[in-house]
C-alpha cells in the first residue's frame, strides 16, 4: 500500500528533498530522531536499493534507494510486461531468460525486490514493518488492477 510503505520510509529515513532542509543540528547523527530509530528498530542499515510494486501503481516499478540516512523512491521505467519484447531493447539470450524468469501469472514482472546492507540488522523487524506495507486480504479483494493512468 502506497501511503504505509512511503509512511514506514519515512519515520526512519530522510528524503532528499527534506535533507536539504534540515537544521544543521539536526543532521548529525545524535540529534537525529529518524536515526534514532532506525537504529534501535532495525540495525545498521548503511544501503537500501530494489524495486517496489506499489498498489495504486500498476505501470511502473518504483525504485526504492538509500544511502547513509537520505532516502529516494520514485519510478524507474514501466514494467516489462506492460513493454513489447522487440522493444525490451535486449539482445543478450541470457539477460532476455533473466527477465523471463521474472514473469508469473497472472502479473507479469511485477514484485519486489528489495536488499538491505549493513551490521547488527534486525532481519524480522525489516520484514515486519515490510510485511505490514502490503495489501491485506480485504484490500486486495477489492484492489482494481490496472486502473492507475500510467505515470505517477
Amino acid at each position: 500500500h502506497a501511503r504505509r510503505i512511503f509512511g514506514c520510509l519515512d519515520t526512519i529515513f530522510h528524503f532528499a528533498n527534506e535533507w536539504k532542509n534540515l537544521p544543521e543540528k539536526t543532521r548529525k547523527m545524535q540529534n537525529d530522531e529518524k536515526y534514532e530509530t532506525l537504529q534501535s528498530q532495525y540495525g545498521n542499515i548503511l544501503r537500501t536499493k530494489g524495486f517496489i510494486w506499489v498498489a495504486g501503481q500498476d505501470t511502473f516499478m518504483i525504485g526504492v534507494a538509500q544511502t547513509g540516512r537520505i532516502a529516494a523512491i520514485r519510478p524507474i521505467m514501466p514494467w516489462y510486461t506492460l513493454i513489447p519484447k522487440d522493444q525490451w531493447g535486449v539482445e543478450d539470450p541470457g539477460h532476455l531468460a533473466v527477465i523471463n524468469g521474472k514473469f508469473k501469472e497472472p502479473h507479469g514482472d511485477r514484485r519486489q525486490e528489495i536488499v538491505f546492507i549493513g551490521t547488527d540488522l534486525k532481519v524480522d523487524a525489516i520484514r515486519d514493518a515490510l510485511d505490514a506495507c502490503v495489501l491485506t486480504k480485504k484490500e486486495l479483494k477489492h484492489y482494481k488492477f490496472y486502473n492507475d493512468k500510467g505515470y505517477p
